[in-house]
């Protein structure tokens, strides 16, 4: 198997599943019209949905915020699952998607102009949502700054809200920490991309004796909104945090 295939093959176990799932979905109905008409109002519906958890999201003032908006989403997303966003799996989804928003979210825009301040400021804030919009497959260009960082939240809303029901639909055996990194990328293909980067072989040992240093790797750190201001508190290391996709070897 070449390690091509391999960085997918940690999720192509379930692949058959979901050809079949897509075949169901897409093939022909009786009582179409019906049906079209009940998907439209349950589309204009969820529109109206993403457009307000949106605005909570831009909203959001600090961590501690966004691990309870993130929550709250898993929580409608699966509510037929009833206490799902209690479980393991429901908890490593969120961390999942902190991780996902920590990246593409806490300083778009006019936070990051207000933060430094003056020309430079605004051309960071201007790359900053240009670089989230990259992550959603967006093109952003000749949008204003508010409607850019608008259309990037409702994307990640629809990016959460997907994980979060592929994992309530998803099986309730096995490894609850995969069961939801393979939920978020599922939905990520789709709704962002730019999330995802192929797994890397590791070599053992320790740094100058057969494994090269992680340096540059992502750090740690905290950040708060006050005002138009982001704070950033004891933020190390570069790079943005990925859903990593990680490969498995089969017979």
């Amino acid at each position: 198997m070449r390690y091509e295939d391999e960085a997918i093959g940690l999720y192509g176990e379930d692949m058959e599943a979901e050809e079949s799932m897509e075949a169901q979905e897409s093939g022909d109905f009786e009582f179409g019209d019906e049906l079209e008409s009940l998907d439209n109002a349950e589309m204009v519906s969820d529109e109206i949905e993403e457009m307000e958890l949106a605005s909570q999201l831009l909203e959001v003032a600090d961590e501690a915020e966004l691990e309870q908006w993130i929550g709250n989403l898993v929580k409608r997303a699966g509510r037929s699952a009833g206490q799902f966003v209690k479980s393991d799996a429901g908890r490593s989804l969120v961390e999942i998607l902190k991780g996902a928003a920590n990246k593409a979210l806490p300083i778009l825009g006019s936070a990051a102009k207000s933060y430094l301040g003056g020309p430079v400021g605004g051309q960071l804030g201007n790359k900053l949502t240009s670089a989230a919009g990259q992550i959603f497959g967006l093109e952003l260009e000749g949008m204003s700054e508010e409607d850019s960082e608008f259309e990037v939240a409702r994307r990640f809303v629809r990016f959460s809200n997907a994980a979060a029901k592929n994992l309530a639909a998803g099986p309730r055996t096995g490894h609850p920490r995969k069961a939801a990194r393979v939920a978020a990328v599922r939905a990520a293909k789709r709704h962002a991309p730019g999330l995802i980067r192929p797994a890397k072989r590791r070599k053992r040992g320790y740094p100058g004796y057969g494994a090269p240093a992680n340096y540059g790797a992502p750090g740690n750190g905290r950040w708060v909104r006050r005002g138009r201001n982001i704070i950033i508190i004891n933020c190390q290391g570069s790079g943005t945090p990925q859903i990593e996709t990680k490969g498995e070897n089969h017979a």
